[in-house]
C-alpha cells in the first residue's frame, strides 16, 4: 500500500463523509462524495438518547478532527456511570470497496492490548494461581526452562510477574532496540523470540528499581497465562476476562483481514506498512482486534463504579490503578503521568482517589495503521476511540483524547 496525500483524501469525501457512503464502490468516491456531503448511519439505540443538536455537534467535531489529521475512518464508544451513551463509526473501513465504518468494524488496538492482559494476571492472582512476587524465568519460576536454561543474562532470573506487569523489569525498552520490533528479529516466532532475548539481550537497571515501557515484557506476560491455565493466550483471556464482560467477537490480529476488520493504511509522508509487522506475535503485549463498544464494555468492568459490577475485587482494583512509588516512576512521554498495574495513571493518583470516584485511568495504543486510545475519566466516562491509520505525534493518540473529551462530551447535554 502506499502513502495517501491529504489532497486525495479530500478528493475521496473522506474528511466530510460519515460512516456512509455517496453511492458505492471506489469510483463513486472518488466522483460522487464532494466536499460538504454527508451521509450519517442513522443513530443506535444508546444514540438516541440525544437531541438531534448535540448529535450534530459530536459529528462535527469527528468530522474536523479527521479533517485536520488525514483519518480515513474513526471509531467512538461513550459510556456515563456504566451506560453506554454514544457509539459511532465516521468515514471509511475500507477505501477501494467503499465500505464505511460501523459500530460493528473491528480495529487493531495495539497495546490497548495490555490492561486485559493485565486484568487476566489479576484474575489469576484473585484465584490462587498466580503471585505477583513470583520470579518468571529459571529454576522454581513460572515458566521455569520453557525458554532455554540458565545461565541467562544478568538479573534475569529474579525478575518477578508483578515487574513484568508494572514495566519496572529493568530493560526490553520501547525504544530502537525493542526485541518486538527489531528488524532482525521479526522472523522469529515468539518462542523462539523470548528465548533469544532472555539469553542475549541485557537488562539495563536492577528488576525493581526503574520503570521502562516494554512490549515484550507484555509478551512474556502472555506466556505466564498460558503456562498457568494450560490455555491459549486468547482462549484464556476469552474465559477470565472477555466472556464474563459479555465481549465476544474479539479475537487476536492475523496477516489476513478478519470478518469486519477495516483495512488499514500509512499515514501521508511515512514509509511504514501495516501489514509486514507480524501482529499476532504481539498478542498479549498489542495483538487484539476489536470494536469501541467492545473496549467501553471492558472499561465498565474495572472502573470502580458500581452500577455494573466489576470482575476484579476493590482491594485490587485500587492496587490497579495506583501509580508505582515515586522512586521508580518515569515520565510516560514526558506527561505528569506513573503506571500502575497496565494502566498509565495520574503520578500522584491516590487509593481515594480511586475510592471517592475521581480516579482516572487510560491506555493509547499505536502501531503502523492504528491508533487506539480507551479511558476511565474521573467523572464517570468510559470511552474508546480507534482509528485505521497512525498518525506521527509526541503523545500517541493524544488528539483522540481532545476530540472526545473536550469537543464532544464537554459540549453536549448527557441524559443522565
Amino acid at each position: 500500500m502506499t502513502s495517501i496525500s491529504r489532497r486525495e483524501l479530500l478528493r475521496r469525501g473522506l474528511s466530510y463523509t460519515a460512516a456512509g457512503v455517496c453511492g458505492s464502490g471506489a469510483a463513486s468516491l472518488l466522483t460522487g462524495c464532494g466536499a460538504g456531503q454527508r451521509v450519517p448511519n442513522p443513530p443506535t439505540l444508546a444514540n438516541s438518547m440525544f437531541s438531534q443538536k448535540d448529535l450534530q455537534t459530536m459529528e462535527d467535531a469527528a468530522h474536523g478532527v479527521m479533517a485536520q489529521y488525514m483519518l480515513p475512518g474513526l471509531s467512538i464508544a461513550i459510556s456515563k456511570d456504566d451506560g453506554l451513551m454514544y457509539a459511532q463509526g465516521f468515514g471509511m473501513a475500507d477505501l477501494d470497496s467503499g465500505q464505511p465504518v460501523t459500530e460493528a468494524s473491528r480495529f487493531r488496538i495495539a497495546s490497548v492490548s495490555k490492561p486485559i492482559t493485565a486484568t487476566t494476571i489479576l484474575r489469576l492472582v484473585e484465584t490462587g494461581k498466580l503471585n505477583l512476587q513470583q520470579p518468571v524465568f529459571g529454576n522454581n519460576s513460572v515458566l521455569g526452562t520453557d525458554y532455554g536454561a540458565p545461565p541467562y543474562e544478568p538479573m534475569v532470573q529474579s525478575i518477578t510477574v508483578g515487574q513484568l506487569l508494572m514495566h519496572t523489569e529493568g530493560g526490553w525498552p520501547e525504544a530502537s532496540n525493542d526485541p518486538v520490533f527489531q528488524a532482525s528479529l521479526l522472523g522469529l516466532s515468539q518462542h523462539d523470540l523470548v528465548q533469544y532475548t532472555v539469553h542475549n539481550t541485557p537488562l539495563q537497571t536492577v528488576p525493581g528499581s526503574a520503570f521502562a515501557y516494554s512490549n515484550f515484557g507484555y509478551v512474556v506476560l502472555g506466556r505466564v497465562i498460558e503456562k498457568i491455565t494450560g490455555k491459549s493466550y486468547a482462549q484464556a483471556v476469552s474465559s477470565l476476562i472477555l466472556g464474563q464482560c459479555g465481549i465476544g467477537d474479539m479475537s487476536i490480529a492475523s496477516d489476513v483481514p478478519q470478518a469486519n476488520e477495516v483495512t488499514y493504511y500509512p499515514y501521508q509522508g511515512t514509509s511504514e506498512e501495516p501489514y509486514t509487522l507480524p501482529i499476532s506475535r504481539l498478542d498479549s503485549a498489542g495483538g487484539w482486534i476489536a470494536t469501541a463498544t467492545d473496549i467501553v464494555m471492558f472499561l465498565q468492568h474495572v472502573d470502580f463504579i458500581p452500577t455494573i459490577a466489576d470482575i476484579l475485587q476493590s482491594n485490587t482494583m485500587q492496587a490497579m490503578a495506583t501509580p508505582s512509588p515515586s522512586s521508580v516512576q518515569a515520565a510516560y512521554f514526558g506527561t505528569n503521568t506513573g503506571y500502575g498495574e497496565g494502566w498509565v495513571v495520574p503520578s500522584a493518583q491516590t487509593m481515594s482517589d480511586i475510592q471517592e470516584g475521581i480516579g482516572a485511568w487510560w491506555h493509547h495504543g499505536n502501531v503502523p495503521g492504528t491508533t487506539a486510545y480507551a479511558k476511565r475519566t474521573n467523572n464517570g466516562y468510559c470511552w474508546a476511540a480507534i482509528t485505521n491509520t497512525r498518525v506521527p505525534t509526541d503523545e500517541p493518540g493524544s488528539y483522540l483524547q481532545d476530540l472526545v473529551e473536550n469537543k464532544m462530551i464537554a459540549k453536549v447535554n448527557w441524559p443522565y
